[in-house]
């Protein structure tokens, strides 16, 4: 019974396909037609694998850019509250000049 169906999946492997499933243009037995098909999801999982290694890339760089812009914030916050405190005092002057001037 095996030795029966072993022989008809062979049999049904090695006929000529109707049509191009692998879309390499040729028409080929079933058994080619279906490693064709293989080979696709092959190159398919490939050039992702190399898509995905170029997105990492772009993450790491934006991730060090975001690190950057972070820091330049923190030093701009506090040129911003020396500059405020120094604009305070410097109210304070001129509150104190004003009753010099006529």
């Amino acid at each position: 019974m095996i030795k029966k169906i072993k022989k008809l999946v062979e049999k049904l492997l090695n006929k000529q396909a109707v049509l191009d499933l692998d879309n390499d243009g040729k028409i080929e037995s079933y058994r080619e037609e279906i490693k064709g098909v293989f080979h696709q999801f092959n190159v398919m999982y490939e050039k992702l694998d190399e898509v995905n290694g170029k997105l990492t890339s772009v993450i790491n760089d934006e991730q060090e850019n975001v690190k950057w812009a972070e820091s330049q914030m923190a030093r701009s916050k506090e040129r911003i509250a020396k500059a405020q405190a120094e604009q305070d005092i410097n109210a304070k002057h001129q509150d104190k000049l004003k009753e010099f001037i006529v």
